[in-house]
């Protein structure tokens, strides 16, 4: 289990922590939605891009595709994620919670929420299968997914 720590102000970045262990760091940037997630010696980059910003892709430092979601509705909290040609779906456990659930062949496999109503701490629940920058960037989507609601309800 993964939990994220944010660090910082308006825009934080995470410290993913693994138990008390310092697994990774993710940045969500709020200008076109980049990530990037440093890890085991290493830097991915998450980026936004179609119509909508409805496409997104993880990379690792070379530029390798290496997740790729897709958010194929602009009124559902769902997103369909491929990780190594595997087929996920990343939605929202209910419309009234901040919960999202990570589901394989419609079983769920996995989950990311905020540890409380007021918390900046998120519990990342995902198979220990899923590489480390996945499981981040899996992070990384809900937080934009967070963002784009808040946006919503502010304005």
């Amino acid at each position: 289990m993964l939990t994220g720590v944010a660090r910082g102000g308006l825009f934080p970045r995470y410290e993913l922590l693994d138990g008390e262990d310092r697994a990774a760091e993710l940045e969500v940037t709020a200008f076109r939605e980049r990530m990037t997630i440093r890890a085991q010696d290493s830097e991915w980059r998450g980026r936004s891009s179609g119509w909508f910003r409805s496409s997104f892709a993880l990379e690792d430092e070379h530029g390798k595709a290496v997740a790729h979601a897709e958010k194929p509705s602009l009124f559902r909290r769902r997103l369909e994620v491929r990780i190594e040609g595997r087929p996920y779906r990343l939605e929202a456990a209910s419309a009234f919670r901040r919960t999202f659930v990570l589901k394989e062949g419609g079983r769920q496999v996995g989950s990311i929420a905020p540890e409380g109503v007021f918390s900046r701490r998120i519990r990342a629940d995902l198979p220990a299968t899923l590489a480390l920058p996945v499981r981040a960037f899996l992070v990384g989507l809900v937080i934009v997914q967070w963002r784009r609601a808040a946006r919503r309800h502010a304005g």
